[in-house]
């Protein structure tokens, strides 16, 4: 497995084989703080989060410096279909250049590691705790009160999107977060699992995907369709689904 920053300092690329992602820390500041003030404002402590897909532990990591700055007790539970991933991810070390675009706030999570990288500091790798490797679409035995899957529908079927998010939506109490899902569908898979969209600060959360967001998006049926997006847009029929990245489970 290669891993190696992209020309934006903040990504990070990760190979293994056939497979492969983009990841990065604080990708999209907007989507963190409202997702952590919500799961901030739920009465169960500590908060139970689970991160599917979770690379080489960029987003949970990014998650639990949010919470533990806002002072959520929250515990975080994070698996990818890929082994190496995971143990990439326990061992924390990360290239320094991943702190470049960090504020001042983020940036106190993590230490010198030498060799040009940096690690993640104890109270990070307290909080995330990291489960043996499981795909998407398979159940999780336990229950959880939001449930991350970040640009990893882009890489099934739509037939096995339906499948992934009714899988998690049974094992999740009160927020989905989905990003880069196949868009003509989403709609019918949310209502399906009895979930809907989180309107509040949905437009800054879509237009803070930066490299996502393209003018006129992607055509559909090209391999860019559920990943690249236009910019916010209420025109578009289903565009509170599609334009979502926190789902709520319906009262």
């Amino acid at each position: 497995m290669t891993v190696s920053p992209a020309p934006d300092p903040l990504m990070l690329r990760v190979y293994k084989d056939d497979r492969k992602g983009a990841t990065a820390f604080f990708r999209n500041r907007f989507f963190l703080n409202a997702i952590v003030a919500r799961l901030a404002a739920l009465e169960a402590k500590p908060v139970r989060v689970l991160v599917q897909a979770c690379s080489i532990g960029a987003e949970p990591y990014s998650i639990a410096a949010v919470a533990l700055e806002r002072g959520l007790h929250i515990a975080i539970e994070a698996t990818d279909i890929e082994p190496e991933f995971i143990a990439f991810a326990q061992r924390a070390q990360y290239p320094d250049a991943i702190t470049v675009s960090m504020t001042a706030a983020e940036k106190k999570f993590f230490k010198p590691g030498g060799q040009g990288q940096v690690e993640a500091d104890a109270a990070l790798r307290a909080t995330v705790k990291f489960l043996p490797p499981q795909s998407i679409t398979h159940a999780m035995p336990g229950r959880y009160d939001a449930t991350f899957a970040m640009n990893a529908l882009t890489y099934v079927t739509p037939a096995e999107q339906t499948r992934a998010i009714a899988t998690m939506a049974a094992a999740t109490a009160y927020y989905l977060c989905l990003t880069a899902f196949h868009p003509d569908s989403i709609k019918s898979d949310i209502e399906s699992a009895g979930f809907e969209p989180v309107m509040e600060d949905q437009a800054s959360i879509h237009d803070g995907w930066g490299d996502r967001v393209r003018p006129g998006g992607a055509v559909p049926g090209t391999p860019e369709y559920s990943w690249m997006v236009p910019p916010y847009n209420m025109d578009c029929g289903d565009y509170a689904w599609r334009y979502c990245a926190i789902f709520r489970r319906k009262s």
